[in-house]
């Protein structure tokens, strides 16, 4: 991937408690990208994802008045925080002439993973937030990462931090750290700075070593370097700790999950290093 021009952000406590959309926003500019502010709403509408599935199977939506008033008051309270956001950041409703920026809010109904994963097919970068608990992996970045087919960008609490400095690649060879080469691409042509890891050479073991993905990337015009890290700990304590001793403030890996009956099962490198890192993460599978 060599543009960003569609940004997607699941607009829901954690993205407000964690500042995800300010960070959207800012990617928005710098990409020159439309950023959308998706609220979900419990209340499937149709055309919505999973509407046919759950008519089919007969289930109707008894709602109460109660009910539709707390979910139109939900929609209203997002849609105000948006409005706010958006002020400060002084995003456009409609892009200037001759530039794509812009912001814009918008409401699905149904489960979020199920909705995001869906809307984030046609998305080049989904924005969220890790997840509401110490160490949580919600089920929409799970989602993303084994239905969504695009990229996602994983933000931790904490203050926001820049992501133009110091990045690094985690490499190994396999595919999905492939995938996570070609879409952090407009990221690391914006770094200061790059630097491919690899654990115990396990790129080279593959044929394909963190050497070969430097020499691809100069011919994207993105000069990187080559590290290779001993395995201390766990893989994924490895990559956080490189990542830290880099001193960088972004780190790009392939996210192993894959889909079992509905269930999403994760690496244990994607989840260990999701639940420990204290940075921003780029993932796509």
């Amino acid at each position: 991937m060599s543009e960003i021009r569609a940004i997607l952000v699941p607009l829901d406590e954690a993205a407000l408690e964690r500042r995800v959309l300010e960070r959207a926003l800012a990617l928005g500019r710098r990409f020159d990208a439309v950023v959308e502010a998706l609220h979900i709403s419990p209340l499937p509408r149709p055309n919505d994802p999973g509407w046919e599935a759950l008519t089919k199977r007969g289930m109707g939506f008894a709602l109460t008045e109660d009910a539709m008033r707390e979910a139109m008051a939900a929609e209203e309270r997002m849609r105000g925080e948006y409005e706010k956001i958006r002020r400060r950041g002084e995003a456009p409703e409609t892009a200037a002439a001759g530039r794509r920026f812009a912001a814009r809010f918008a409401v699905a109904g149904g489960a979020e993973d199920l909705v995001v994963a869906t809307r984030a097919r046609v998305s080049d970068l989904v924005v969220a937030a890790r997840g509401g608990a110490e160490g949580e992996v919600s089920e929409t970045i799970e989602a993303v990462l084994t239905e969504g087919g695009r990229p996602i960008l994983v933000l931790p609490a904490g203050e926001l931090t820049p992501l133009d400095g110091t990045c690094v690649l985690a490499w190994n060879g396999r595919p999905e750290a492939a995938r996570a080469l070609a879409f952090a691409l407009p990221f690391l042509r914006a770094a200061a700075a790059t630097v491919v890891v690899e654990v115990d050479e396990a790129g080279t073991r593959r044929g394909v070593g963190a050497g070969s993905v430097a020499h691809y990337l100069a011919q994207h015009g993105v000069e990187a370097r080559d590290h290779n890290a001993d395995k201390r700990g766990s893989i994924g304590e490895t990559l956080v700790r490189a990542t830290h001793e880099h001193e960088a403030n972004l780190l790009v890996m392939g996210g192993a999950a894959y889909s079992r009956v509905r269930r999403m099962i994760f690496g244990h490198v994607t989840r260990d290093v999701i639940e420990t890192a204290d940075f921003p993460l780029l993932m796509a599978n």
